[in-house]
């Protein structure tokens, strides 16, 4: 029979333990989110205004699920996720705290639909970069294009 020191018996089952953790957890928090966004666009200011929203479509390129949890950009204080609820005669916007993304599926945020509320913008230039923050904790950087209000109908 093979005898262990009570302290060398502590350290491999710390290093079992390690290891077993690492191998249940490693492979879902090291498989960063694959996301393709495409026609990023924001719509431009009306006048007198400091709100607006932005328009795109994303596919999850990879083959787990993430959610988008967040959005940041110098351009705007604050930026949230949208969606267009229609109950019986009545028509309201509604705050998401995610959109999640299944695996090769495209999400398409259009007008009467998800979108992002751009509020609080202090400077809308022809290209702004929206930084948007995903459930696995990885941020994917985009530039928006700056459009006009009848450009932002046309590319629905």
């Amino acid at each position: 029979m093979f005898l262990m020191s009570v302290d060398l018996r502590r350290a491999l089952g710390s290093i079992i333990t390690l290891i077993g953790v690492i191998g249940v957890v490693a492979p879902i928090s090291l498989a960063a989110a694959e996301l393709a966004l495409e026609n990023p666009r924001i719509r431009e200011l009306i006048p007198g205004q400091n709100q607006t929203v932005a328009y795109f479509d994303i596919t999850n390129e990879g083959t787990v699920k993430v959610s988008l949890v967040g959005f940041a950009s110098d351009s705007a204080g604050i930026i949230e996720i949208h969606t267009i609820v229609r109950d019986r005669d009545m028509v309201r916007m509604e705050q998401l705290s995610e959109v999640v993304l299944p695996p090769g599926k495209t999400i398409r945020f259009r007008t009467g639909g998800l979108h992002l509320m751009l509020l609080e913008v202090m400077d809308l230039r022809e290209e702004t970069e929206i930084q948007l923050l995903t459930s696995d904790g990885d941020i994917h950087r985009a530039i928006f294009q700056r459009v006009s209000l009848s450009d932002s109908l046309e590319n629905e």
